[in-house]
């Protein structure tokens, strides 16, 4: 049985610890990508995208259109996105 002794059921009372992000950091990386968004050739970044788009609606290989839309600067949730507006995006059922 899979995960029996490692994902274990955390009891009443037990705090699970977290990991507190500094506010600053996250502005900094905010910063950043409206800086990259700023600065990069946007059409080339939606040509890309389509590309992406284009090769996961048929049979090709995602992963050469995907390199090339963070060559030219698109995000990783860009990306993303480009392939869920083809396949979707999992939900998983309660």
């Amino acid at each position: 049985v899979v995960g029996v002794n490692r994902f274990a059921e955390v009891g009443d009372g037990v705090e699970v610890p977290t990991t507190a992000v500094d506010r600053s950091v996250e502005e900094a990386q905010c910063a950043r990508l409206a800086d990259l968004r700023a600065n990069r050739d946007g059409a080339a970044v939606d040509g890309a995208l389509s590309e992406v788009r284009s090769a996961a609606s048929g049979t090709a290989n995602v992963l050469h259109p995907m390199k090339r839309a963070l060559v030219v600067g698109a995000t990783v949730g860009e990306v993303s996105d480009a392939l869920a507006d083809v396949f979707g995006r999992h939900r998983p059922s309660s």
